[in-house]
């Protein structure tokens, strides 16, 4: 029980701050909120952990086979800095079209589905939970108990939707003090995306 306590405690914790820093799914839920409202974006918000659910899962299957193969963790950030590129892409001319700054239609299913969609493609977390899982096991070959891998998931997960939870409220505030940022997020995304993309051409030349 201890150590079940443990395990959720360090990985909730990790995940929480793990999704401090400004990125994609902290700042689609953000610019969501903007362009809908707070409930899309809370809505967008558990899609997204659904997703990390799964993603901290599968870091959990597959540390054993990077601790292996340390290849595997490079094709991982070669093909992010695909992904990134060609958000990088969408987000610069949708911030160069003209915007409209009146709020749009609710519409509660596309933005759950639509946070589904942005954690899906957003493969960063599943090193990052790869690694988290081997340092909490005592050796890296060891599995994990059915039991403990769902607590590492759950305890991802949670840790994660509080983070992005402080974010939607912290910045719904902002906003009503300046609706000009719902003008400008997609600038702000564009900018996020190349500096990541920068960061992650950094680790995978060195590495």
């Amino acid at each position: 029980m201890l150590e079940t306590l443990q395990l959720f405690s360090i990985t909730f914790i990790a995940a929480f701050m793990g999704v401090f820093p400004p990125g994609l799914v902290n700042m689609s839920v953000v610019k969501m909120s903007f362009e809908r409202s707070k409930n899309d974006g809370l809505l967008m918000a558990i899609g997204a952990s659904v997703v990390v659910f799964f993603q901290a899962l599968l870091g959990v299957i597959l540390a054993r086979y990077v601790f292996r193969h340390p290849e595997a963790e490079g094709m991982l950030l070669r093909f992010g800095v695909v992904i990134l590129g060609i958000l990088f892409i969408y987000f610069l001319f949708q911030g160069r079209k003209k915007k409209n700054l009146k709020q749009i239609k609710s519409v509660s299913g596309w933005s759950f589905f639509k946070g589904v969609g942005v954690s899906a493609i957003n493969l960063f977390p599943i090193p990052f939970f790869m690694v988290l899982s081997t340092l909490q096991k005592k050796s890296p070959e060891v599995a994990y108990t059915s039991e403990a891998i769902f607590v590492f998931s759950l305890a991802a997960s949670t840790g994660t939707f509080l983070m992005l939870y402080l974010y939607l409220i912290s910045f719904a505030k902002l906003d009503q003090k300046k609706p000009s940022l719902k003008y400008y997020s997609n600038y702000v995304m564009a900018g996020l995306m190349l500096l990541l993309i920068v960061v992650t051409s950094i680790r995978i030349y060195y590495e």
